[in-house]
């Protein structure tokens, strides 16, 4: 009789009893954790529908559900936590501290597996990847203790949920650092991160950290990891970093930093596809950072016996010594090789651009002659390719020292070799060993080296310049200008 007054009243009572009996069934041992059972879950009657609407409304926005610390609090504020975000014993991965907006864990003596369902209506939520993730994200200083098992755990559930949730995981503090201090660092950290390798010292200025060595690639942490970005530590990797570092316009401007950088490049110079190390800088004498090609290395070489140090004065720039002294290299020899090779630093007298260096202009007008010569003969294999023509003009002008006491541009001196060394009246060069193929750069600075064509008709303008009258010396001339005269017919005439 679902239209008598009595019977409405009596229906309208029952949430209100019901909900009177809730605050007793607390109290209740047996009923405390199973009251539950009788919610009028299951009503399909169109008169007493609104009993079950009425109490399930009312007991959502009453503090019905006890936590762990022996306080009540809405249905609301408590999660069910499955499996997947528990350990191998059930024990939830986020502690209840931990979770999102003051939310608590509904765990026993709840009966969840019978209840769930009756929990759920209430307005218990099932844990989501989102208050997980944001649970994680709270116990940002608690990550370093958890053991390696939680870790492994913790990971294979963040490798499920990437797809949706890669921006969130980015942000966990869950990367472990093999650095002194032992920090962890997210995945979203502006430096580049690499896994532990076996390469050689990696310098520790390039925005690039290494993890602990203790995760193996078939872990679930190295598959996240990979995901966040961190890749194998290899010398090309690092070479590049080191590069870029140098090419920016804020080079390291540390002698260590700028010497490890070095270190680096020549441990690992036979990797396959390593970087070529030119454009690399380097420290100078001053404490300046430079150009590797803009320096000179005093280093003692078989190929060289006067050396630039004490020689060159300034611009000219020297390799900071502490290059010269590392003990970490494979090779003392190789190091320095290198250095000269690779690097570019310079041994001898340098050019730029095809053009005498300034350092080397300066030179020209404080060394005296004999090693000047030298010091050109040792540095011309290393010019021969690069100087240009009016580089070798110049040198041409250069004013020497003769044997006979005059001073005179390099272009109008002679080469003591050969039938030439028979005239004794001839401005000769003052150098040693002039017979030594050696010197015969010295032609395209047109000195004369040998008789030419070229030679007897200066012989002949030097007699008319002074009107000689010796016959004979001018017969002998002509004589020798017409034996010669098909071999170097452009040069006489």
């Amino acid at each position: 009789m679902t239209d008598l007054e009595w019977n409405i009243a009596l229906r309208d009572a029952i949430p209100a009893t019901f909900l009177v009996a809730v605050e007793k069934f607390k109290t209740w041992p047996a009923l405390q954790f199973n009251w539950f059972q009788f919610l009028p879950f299951k009503i399909d009657d169109p008169f007493f529908k609104s009993v079950k609407n009425t109490i399930i409304s009312e007991l959502s926005n009453r503090p019905i559900l006890r936590s762990d610390d022996g306080q009540y609090d809405l249905a609301s504020k408590f999660i069910i936590a499955s499996h997947e975000f528990c350990d191998a014993d059930g024990i939830p991965l986020v502690p209840e501290k931990h979770l999102p907006g003051g939310l608590h864990y509904l765990t026993l003596p709840y009966n969840i597996p019978r209840d769930r369902t009756r929990f759920e209506c209430l307005g218990v939520l099932a844990m989501s990847n989102e208050n997980f993730i944001r649970g994680l994200s709270n116990m940002h200083s608690q990550m370093p203790v958890r053991p390696t098992a939680w870790h492994e755990a913790v990971c294979r559930k963040l490798c499920q949920c990437w797809y949706y949730h890669s921006n969130m995981i980015r942000n966990l503090h869950i990367l472990p650092l093999g650095d002194s201090d032992r920090s962890w660092v997210s995945g979203g950290s502006t430096s580049d991160i690499c896994f532990n390798s076996d390469l050689a010292v990696i310098p520790q200025d390039l925005n690039l950290r290494v993890l602990r060595a203790d995760i193996p690639e078939s872990s679930s942490r190295y598959e996240l990891f990979v995901r966040l970005g961190v890749r194998k530590a290899n010398p090309q990797h690092v070479a590049q970093k080191i590069l870029q570092l140098h090419r920016s316009y804020n080079p390291p401007k540390s002698l260590q930093s700028l010497v490890s950088h070095a270190i680096f490049m020549f441990n690992h110079r036979h990797s396959i596809n390593f970087s070529s190390a030119i454009g690399l800088r380097v420290m100078d004498e001053e404490g300046l950072v430079a150009e590797s090609q803009e320096v000179y290395a005093d280093i003692q070489s078989e190929r060289q016996t006067i050396r630039m140090c004490g020689i060159l004065r300034p611009p000219a720039r020297f390799l900071h010594r502490e290059y010269l002294l590392q003990v970490c290299v494979e090779s003392k020899a190789e190091w320095e090789s290198w250095l000269l090779d690779k690097l570019g630093v310079n041994l001898f007298p340098r050019l730029i651009n095809g053009q005498l260096s300034p350092e080397f202009e300066a030179l020209v007008e404080t060394i005296e002659t004999h090693q000047l010569l030298t010091i050109l003969k040792e540095t011309w294999p290393h010019w021969s390719t690069c100087i240009s023509e009016a580089a070798k003009l110049q040198l041409s002008e250069i004013v020497v020292d003769c044997e006979d006491g005059s001073r005179r541009s390099l272009k109008t001196a002679y080469l003591k070799r050969g039938r030439l060394a028979e005239y004794t009246d001839l401005p000769f060069l003052l150098i040693d060993e002039p017979n030594s193929p050696d010197w015969d750069f010295l032609r395209s600075l047109k000195v004369t080296l040998q008789m030419d064509g070229t030679f007897f008709l200066g012989r002949l303008i030097d007699l008319q310049d002074v009107q000689s009258e010796d016959e004979e010396a001018i017969c002998e001339i002509y004589s020798e200008l017409q034996a010669r005269f098909k071999d170097d017919a452009q040069g006489i005439r």
